[in-house]
């Protein structure tokens, strides 16, 4: 399996929470929302908030230097890492995405999205998730992290089925605070009823990072990365890129995938001018979504801005053409904002009012039929409510 292809799809979804719900929530035409779009916060730089959290996740202490090692001077003095950053791929151009689960969940717009969950699941959902996993996704889960090969969730375990995941993989310690997690062939037999069907490896570091990669090698690349066993260069997120609910980059090549067949001008210049995406979310009361499109800049991000910005303008003029007022209003949402140096970025604002009324219509997903034996009758419809 293409463990890019596979990431990046939760990648996109997470990061466009608010656009899917709408897809799945459209339903009859409403007057735009009366909150002005220009009064929706939109992420383009850290606030003090970000800049408090950013202190408070600077929990990781360097390793001390080996017997021996001359003391580092003051301008090398090793300095406190947030280790979920740290643990992230090295690799400018490296999709990841961090999402705050727990300020999403305690935010307005999430506030919606989980009682439309809630309501979509009958009241079941949380409740689920409970019971397997031995945590509350609302109060225990405080960050997520997405990437190309790997998924990793910071918060409290404490509940968490250890022993039961214990059963299944073989448990080994790695490194100074590091527990691997490999499954073991005969527990997760392949379709065909053969041994070794999984191959999803679990790592727990001290109790602060849980995380789900592919194979050994990457968890173990993973704690070297937490241990300091492993350097290079700037991981796939940096501190400075740390601001929002949802942030996070995204490889030039990975979005192209996503443009339409019937353009293909527009995703050769924009796989031509662009490397990658910085993604930013502000879900405290709106929703405010800032990708910023960076590259080399010149005359190719320069075409690559207009093409989309044409692009939205042809597409508000169809929609209000069709009569597709939901869409029509989505878009003008929506716009291509250039900047001075080259870069340009697409944002979307979407106000609480425009939530509420999308997220009220939730309804109930139907009931998936029960099985029935071969030797059993089923119910009968003619006796449904």
């Amino acid at each position: 399996m293409d463990t890019r292809r596979r990431w990046l799809w939760p990648v996109l979804a997470g990061a466009c929470f608010a656009l899917a719900a709408w897809l799945m929530l459209r339903g009859e035409a409403e007057q735009p929302s009366e909150r002005r779009v220009d009064q929706v916060k939109l992420p383009r730089h850290a606030t003090r908030d970000d800049f408090e959290r950013q202190e408070q996740r600077r929990t990781w202490s360097p390793p001390p230097p080996p017997a021996g090692t001359p003391p580092p001077r003051p301008d090398e003095q090793p300095v406190a890492r947030d280790p979920l950053l740290l643990a992230l791929p090295i690799g400018r151009n490296s999709s990841a995405l961090v999402v705050e689960a727990n300020a999403l969940a305690n935010s307005p717009a999430g506030e919606l999205l989980v009682q439309c969950f809630q309501q979509r699941t009958r009241g079941r959902g949380l409740e689920r998730v409970k019971e397997q996993m031995g945590i509350d996704p609302l109060k225990d889960v405080d960050r997520v992290a997405l990437w190309d090969d790997g998924a990793m969730v910071t918060g409290s375990f404490q509940g968490f089925p250890w022993d039961m995941i214990a059963e299944r993989h073989e448990v080994t310690r790695y490194g100074e605070g590091g527990t691997l997690y490999r499954p073991k062939p005969e527990a997760f037999p392949r379709a065909d009823g053969g041994p070794g069907g999984a191959d999803l490896v679990v790592g727990r570091w001290r109790d602060q990072l849980l995380f789900f990669v592919d194979s050994e090698e990457a968890a173990k690349e993973v704690m070297d990365r937490l241990e300091g066993r492993l350097q290079g260069g700037p991981g796939s997120l940096t501190e400075d890129m740390a601001y929002g609910e949802f942030y996070g980059t995204l490889d030039a090549k990975d979005l192209g995938e996503l443009f339409p067949d019937d353009d293909p001008g527009l995703k050769e210049a924009f796989l031509k001018g662009a490397e990658r995406v910085v993604l930013h979310v502000d879900a405290a009361r709106d929703v405010g979504l800032v990708a910023e499109v960076q590259g080399p800049g010149g005359e190719g991000l320069g075409d690559v801005a207009k093409s989309l910005g044409g692009a939205l303008a042809l597409a508000r003029v169809k929609a209000a053409a069709d009569g597709d007022a939901d869409l029509a209003e989505l878009l003008e949402l929506a716009r291509v904002n250039r900047r001075p140096d080259g870069r340009f970025g697409v944002e979307l604002a979407l106000p609480l009012e425009f939530l509420q009324k999308r997220l009220s219509q939730c309804e109930p997903a139907p009931e998936r039929p029960t099985a029935v034996g071969p030797e059993e009758d089923g119910p009968d419809p003619a006796a449904a409510p």
